[in-house]
Order: C-alpha cells, then sequence, then structure tokens
C-alpha cells in the first residue's frame, strides 16, 4: 500500500475520478485492485529537525549512528532494496528475512542492480532528483521566534 493508493481509494469512496500521478497508477485499496507485485517505495530522510533536539555528542552514540543517513527504499516481490546516502546498500529476501537482517547485496549483485535501476526509474518522473536534504533554514526575527516558543517548538 502507498499513500497514492490511499488517496484513490478516498476519491472512489466519493464517487470521483482517479488521476494518474507521475506515472503511478493508484489503486483503490477496498476494491482489492492492487498487484501483488507492483513495486511499492519508500523514503526515509537523515533525520535533522529530530537530532537537534539530543544533547550535544547524543547523536555519536551507537544506536543512532545506522540511521544518520537518507533512505531510498523499493520493494518487488519479497526482494527489497534499500539505496543509503552514504553508500551502503542493502537487498533482502522479505519472505525469509522479514527481520531485514541478512544483507544480501554481494551475495545477489545483480538482482541488486535490477532493483536499483527500478528505483531510479520510479524516481524518474519525479524529476530523478528527490531533494533528500530538507533546505536551509531561513531567518528568523525574535517575533517568529516568540510565536514558535509559545507553542513548544522553540526552547
Amino acid at each position: 500500500v502507498q499513500l497514492v493508493d490511499v488517496f484513490a481509494t478516498v476519491l472512489a469512496a466519493a464517487g470521483l475520478p482517479r488521476p494518474e500521478f507521475a506515472g503511478l497508477a493508484p489503486h483503490d485499496l477496498l476494491a482489492g485492485t492492487v498487484p501483488p507485485d507492483r513495486p511499492v517505495i519508500a523514503e526515509y530522510a537523515y533525520p535533522d529537525q529530530v537530532l537537534g533536539f539530543l544533547p550535544d555528542g547524543a547523536a555519536d552514540s551507537a544506536g543512532v549512528a545506522p540511521y544518520l543517513r537518507d533512505l531510498r527504499a523499493v520493494i518487488v516481490g519479497d526482494d527489497k532494496f534499500v539505496w543509503g546516502s552514504d553508500g551502503r546498500d542493502e537487498l533482502y529476501d522479505l519472505a525469509a528475512d522479514p527481520g531485514e537482517r541478512d544483507n544480501l547485496v554481494d551475495r545477489r549483485p545483480e538482482r541488486a542492480g535490477e532493483l536499483r535501476t527500478t528505483l531510479a526509474d520510479l524516481l524518474q518522473p519525479w524529476g530523478g532528483n528527490v531533494p533528500t536534504r530538507p533546505a536551509e533554514p531561513r531567518a528568523t526575527d525574535d517575533s517568529q521566534l516568540e510565536a514558535l516558543r509559545s507553542l513548544g517548538y522553540v526552547k
């Protein structure tokens, strides 16, 4: 299931037509029309905002280190390929290894290459370059800071 499917399902429930989105064909989840082998993509962005709330040095802990990178993934059938911004790609057989503990990228380089291409092809309609880093923060004046502070967003 992808978010475009949720949108398509809401449109179908409202009796409205569902458009195509940059080459994606969304499916009505209630109609059971999602092909089981359709590629599913996912993305995880480097957690800059969350890490900003941690005390100095906490991001260096061993528990956080694996998450200090951007990730993009594609799942096709039982295979999941994960592209990492740090160059560490991953490949998992979700049927045999649902916990994603046994990285097969070095043992199945052909499949990793196929899925890397599939991921690139799926991202291409979006310009081939989906931003993975947040934009640089804009200058904030005192009134904006005070408003954010009153809402609990800034200490």
